[in-house]
């Protein structure tokens, strides 16, 4: 209950900071839309119902994002119901001798550390998002929270060396199906670590 509650929390402080920002300009299209009715300009009456229809859906979208987060506050026990079952049996490729993949316990921490830098960056300067944030150490389930216009990403990272399996823990799973299509993995590819300290690139 407390992780869901924090993570409600960071959601709500986020979407607050968003939607605060988004409304502004909407007020600001509004204004300048009364000014140029009170001059007389054409379509000026046009372009303050569209200003303001903007507004409206805006609030809306707003109401409705911070009611989800706020749903994510309630935990509730219930019964356990068993759904089904399954057998996990470990197979080996015929004639291969590559090594099985690692746990991600193994995984370099100063990869990962390139990799959220690389996404960091690609949010900032190919999507030139409106709002990025780190959420790394504070265990919600992904570790960027990015926003553009009103479209959210919740971004986890996961940086690898090389061609291997992306392993997800339990909580990021969870954090994934309750969120749904805001929840994205972004998994860069370093090459050499030497070479991407030196150069900055993947």
């Amino acid at each position: 209950k407390a992780t869901r509650e924090h993570v409600a929390d960071v959601q709500l402080e986020f979407l607050s900071r968003s939607f605060n920002a988004l409304l502004a300009q909407a007020d600001a299209s509004i204004m300048a839309s009364e000014e140029e009715v009170a001059s007389g300009a054409q379509g000026g009456e046009g372009r303050l119902r569209k200003a303001e229809l903007a507004k409206t859906t805006q609030m809306l979208t707003r109401d409705r994002r911070i009611a989800q987060a706020r749903q994510g506050r309630v935990v509730h026990r219930g019964p356990v119901r068993l759904l089904g079952l399954a057998q996990l049996v470990e197979t080996a490729s015929v004639g291969s001798s590559a090594p099985r993949d690692v746990a991600p316990s193994a995984v370099d921490s100063e990869i990962e550390a390139v990799a959220v830098q690389v996404a960091e960056r690609y949010e900032r300067d190919e999507r030139k998002v409106d709002y990025l944030r780190s959420v790394e150490s504070e265990n919600v389930g992904f570790d960027l929270l990015s926003i553009k216009d009103l479209e959210r990403r919740c971004i986890e990272v996961k940086g690898r060396s090389g061609v291997a399996s992306v392993w997800l823990s339990w909580s990021e799973y969870a954090k994934a199906v309750e969120i749904g299509d805001d929840y994205w993995l972004y998994a860069p590819y370093v090459a050499s670590i030497g070479w991407a300290r030196a150069s900055g690139a993947i």
